[in-house]
């Protein structure tokens, strides 16, 4: 690994190893500040899914009430399709409303629209027949009073909650792992590759300068 940072410079160039020190040195704080913010990056988001993975698990003794779906919908977002959803609930005559469809630390997407729509089920999105019916309503009191009755009755779920704080709620209870996960696991082994490399690196310099390779005759090698 002769000649290239962070390694001592190859015999030919034996008169410049305190630039190669240098330039080695400054190499090792690069390596510091991607392990230390690749770090810090990777532990926030690895501490974010293990939080939410264990308020999903802890969901499944959450106790359910009856919930009112005020919109519901799928947003295309890069490609993918989110599902997304907001209710109002109430607990001990206590109002709350919530918008979690599911457990993620980050909202849950989808390849198709159709694997977003089951996370909707029964209710799914407000449909355009529904949108016409809204309008055709608004044309006498009583037919928007009807209109309001069957959309009640039609968007009502279960839904889960706390109850150590009931505001805290959930539309389904699976947990979803989060996009940032993949970026967890190229992080990893390129935190695992620098702290090599800067193990062996360091190791090669003890050693280069300890025998005073760069005074030996151009051709020599290090010594094991």
């Amino acid at each position: 690994m002769a000649g290239f940072f962070p390694f001592p410079p190859p015999a030919n160039h034996a008169k410049l190893w305190p630039l190669y020190l240098a330039g080695s040195i400054a190499v090792y704080f690069g390596f510091l500040v991607v392990l230390v913010l690749g770090g810090a990056f990777s532990a926030t988001m690895i501490y974010s899914d293990v939080e939410v993975y264990l308020q999903s698990r802890s969901s499944q003794h959450w106790p359910a009430t009856t919930a009112q779906i005020t919109s519901s919908w799928v947003r295309p977002d890069s490609g993918r399709f989110q599902p997304l959803a907001s209710y109002t609930y109430e607990v001990e005559g206590i109002s709350f409303e919530g918008a979690r469809v599911a457990f993620s630390a980050d909202p849950p997407r989808f390849q198709t629209k159709e694997e977003a729509l089951e996370l909707l089920e029964p209710f799914g999105e407000l449909k355009a027949e529904q949108k016409l019916a809204i309008l055709d309503a608004v044309l006498s009191k009583d037919g928007l009073a009807e209109l309001k009755l069957r959309q009640t009755a039609e968007r009502t779920v279960n839904i889960f909650f706390d109850p150590s704080a009931p505001e805290n709620s959930t539309l389904r209870r699976e947990f979803y792992k989060s996009d940032r996960l993949w970026i967890n696991l190229l992080l990893i082994p390129l935190c695992c590759l620098i702290v090599i490399i800067w193990i062996f690196s360091v190791r090669t310099w003890i050693a280069y300068i300890k025998n005073k390779t760069y005074e030996k005759p151009t051709g020599s090698r290090l010594p094991n």
